[in-house]
């Protein structure tokens, strides 16, 4: 598309760093021309303005227009952003990849440590509670950013609707990655979207365990964790 050769696909990732133009990439820049940036990302509905709106959809038809088929975005700040798509482009339909909550938090945990030297500070998705979370101890921090991105989703479910949403488990796509594939485009078929297999997919990815954390901080992290989901 536009002249930008897609790369072989590699399926590795160090933290949506990416290799030339022609790699996934979650398009951040692209979101920020409506969204805010911060520690305030979320969107609530009726905040947007109809000129935005109407922007936003635009220039997503027109990059549909542009490749001939519809547009798939991965990029975890817009499960604060539902509210707003869904207004812009009511025909939207969100793909959710859901990972067991405690690798979850040890994952946010050891990019904390990897990316900012400190499990102390912030790092990664903002929930709306974040004024809240900022208070708190580093693992009740990681353990309710985790708990509220999800209850976002799940508010967003019953706000618009559950049949727009499909749940895909990490752990099962890893084990069975034809049968998570086969649940999409059965998902997506019925929304008139049509799925076409380009390249030979795997048949399963080993699923990424969290190491190089202190076995202490484990324990600490996994009881707050337990205490966000009684």
């Amino acid at each position: 598309m536009l002249g930008v050769r897609a790369r072989t696909v590699e399926y590795n990732f160090n933290y949506g760093q990416v290799e030339g133009l022609g790699s996934p990439n979650e398009c951040g820049e692209f979101w920020y021309r409506w969204f805010p940036r911060g520690m305030h990302v979320y969107v609530a509905p009726g905040q947007t303005s109809a000129r935005d709106l109407k922007e936003l959809r635009a220039e997503i038809g027109g990059i549909s227009a542009v490749g001939k088929r519809p547009v798939i975005f991965k990029n975890l700040y817009n499960s604060m952003r539902i509210a707003p798509i869904v207004e812009a482009m009511p025909e939207a339909v969100f793909i959710i990849c859901r990972r067991h909550y405690i690798d979850n938090a040890l994952s946010i945990l050891k990019g904390r440590a990897k990316n900012l030297h400190s499990k102390d500070k912030w790092w990664s998705l903002p929930p709306k509670e974040i004024d809240y979370l900022a208070n708190l101890s580093w693992a009740e921090q990681i353990a309710g950013q985790v708990y509220y991105t999800y209850q976002q989703i799940e508010d967003d479910k019953k706000r618009f609707g559950s049949e727009r949403f499909i749940e895909i488990k990490y752990e099962k796509f890893c084990a069975n990655v034809h049968s998570s594939i086969t649940r999409i485009e059965e998902f997506l078929s019925a929304k008139g979207c049509y799925l076409e297999k380009r390249d030979e997919i795997p048949k399963w990815f080993q699923a990424m365990g969290v190491d190089g954390i202190d076995p202490e901080d484990r324990k600490i992290l996994a009881k707050a964790v337990q205490a966000n989901n009684k």
